[in-house]
């Protein structure tokens, strides 16, 4: 059950939608904006569709997209990594792991107050 409304934006359009700055990726948000961010926002032309209940759409890679439910829903996503996307999708994906792994780690010592694991044993208890 549910609708969603989707704009789907050509990769030729990526420029006008999408900046990645300093490692981190910024998505213009079609709802209102940010011309100082996304000065040529408005040339981008998307595809809008409604998927009603039981509907099923597939997004090829590179194609930017914005997702508003219309009413209570339920998705399912699935990523699809081949040759021609690996490092579009599994590169950046394992790079984000790597993060929560550490992360996790420092969390750990932390709670266990092994500081000195965090810097090689330069720190005391």
């Amino acid at each position: 059950e549910g609708r969603k409304r989707f704009l789907f934006y050509a990769p030729k359009d990526l420029s006008h939608v999408y900046r990645k700055e300093g490692g981190k990726e910024i998505y213009a948000d079609p709802r209102s904006p940010n011309l100082e961010i996304f000065p040529t926002f408005y040339k981008a032309k998307p595809i809008e569709a409604i998927l009603e209940p039981g509907d099923v759409v597939y997004i090829p890679s590179r194609w930017p997209h914005y997702v508003e439910c219309m009413t209570a829903s339920v998705s399912l996503t699935q990523n699809f990594a081949n040759v021609a996307n690996f490092k579009h999708v599994l590169v950046p994906y394992t790079k984000w792991l790597e993060r929560r792994r550490l992360t996790m780690e420092v969390v750990k010592s932390i709670k266990s107050g092994n500081l000195s694991a965090l810097f090689g044993g330069g720190l005391n208890k």
